[in-house]
C-alpha cells in the first residue's frame, strides 16, 4: 500500500508524509470533485480496481481508501 500512498500524495500534490493511514481525506487542500476523478482514474489504471464516487461516500481516511482498495482487488 506503500505505492498507494506515493500516489495518492502525488494526486494531493503534497509530501509523501502527509499521506498516513488516519490521514483524512478531506482535510486536503486539494481534495475536490476533480480530485476524486483522478484517484478512481489512478486506482483503475494501476490496479485494476472498479470504484465509483458513490463507493467513497463512507471513506473518510486514507486507510479506509486502501482497505476498500485491498477488498476489491482482484
Amino acid at each position: 500500500m506503500n505505492t498507494l500512498y506515493a500516489k495518492l500524495a502525488e494526486i494531493l500534490e503534497v509530501g509523501i508524509e502527509e499521506v498516513s493511514a488516519d490521514a483524512v481525506l478531506r482535510d486536503f487542500e486539494l481534495w475536490d470533485s476533480l480530485t476524486v476523478l483522478s484517484i478512481l482514474a489512478m486506482l483503475d489504471q494501476d490496479y485494476h480496481v472498479n470504484i465509483l464516487a458513490t463507493d467513497l461516500v463512507p471513506v473518510i481516511t486514507v486507510g479506509d481508501l486502501a482497505a476498500l482498495v485491498q477488498s476489491r482487488a482482484k
